[in-house]
């Protein structure tokens, strides 16, 4: 039996342009899958991370008592029994010139005079002040010498005693003064006290003169319930 040949569906033009196809996508395939190295120029366009800071070590904050001492030439020496009877005799000297003071004709005069003793606590001081808070004349001496007296650390019995006595005074302010010297000195002396004894039956009996303005009588009343 003679066979017949086989017949291909294909062209000769046809099967030529498959071929071409095949190899264009092949060629195409490759060309993606490959990867894409970067521009040479690409580096310069990167910025550049800055370097880290060096670390630096912390500068301790310097002792200002310490420098001081230093730039004094350290701690200071107690003073010599010479400069402290140098220092006591200037003392004496300035409380004396405010006592000569406070017995001038010149009312500014006396006013420096009660005003320079408030600088000086002494017995002295204390003795001249009360004495000007009582006789005075002048209202604005006897309410320098109450702002004096009030200024005492430690108030002793006459100064208590004056400060009462002001309380009556004719002017509103120095009565105000010498209410407002024993509020603080009552709040700051121990309970039970001499010196906290004194101002409450003090203040008692002040609180009893219908002489006072009404307004000093209650703000003396709160001083005894708050007390």
């Amino acid at each position: 039996m003679k066979s017949e040949p086989v017949s291909f569906p294909f062209s000769k033009l046809g099967l030529l342009i498959v071929v071409c196809t095949m190899s264009t996508l092949l060629v195409a395939s490759l060309i993606l899958t490959k990867p894409v190295d970067p521009p040479k120029n690409e580096s310069a366009r990167q910025l550049k991370a800055p370097a880290p800071m060096p670390a630096v070590s912390p500068v301790p904050m310097p002792d200002l008592r310490t420098l001081a001492m230093n730039l004094n030439g350290g701690a200071s020496a107690p003073p010599t029994p010479a400069q402290l009877a140098e220092e006591k005799g200037m003392v004496a000297e300035q409380v004396g010139l405010a006592i000569t003071w406070l017995k001038s004709t010149s009312l500014q005069t006396r006013i420096e005079g009660a005003e320079q003793l408030g600088a000086y606590p002494s017995t002295e001081s204390t003795a001249a002040l009360t004495a000007a808070l009582r006789k005075d004349s002048s209202p604005e001496v006897r309410l320098a010498a109450a702002q004096s007296l009030s200024q005492s650390e430690t108030p002793d019995t006459a100064t208590v005693s004056a400060l009462l006595i002001a309380i009556a005074d004719t002017d509103e302010q120095v009565a105000s003064t010498a209410l407002d010297a024993l509020a603080a000195y009552l709040e700051a002396s121990p309970p039970g006290s001499a010196r906290a004894s004194q101002i409450r039956q003090g203040l008692r009996a002040q609180s009893k003169n219908r002489r006072l303005p009404a307004a000093l009588r209650q703000r003396l009343l709160t001083v005894l319930s708050n007390a």
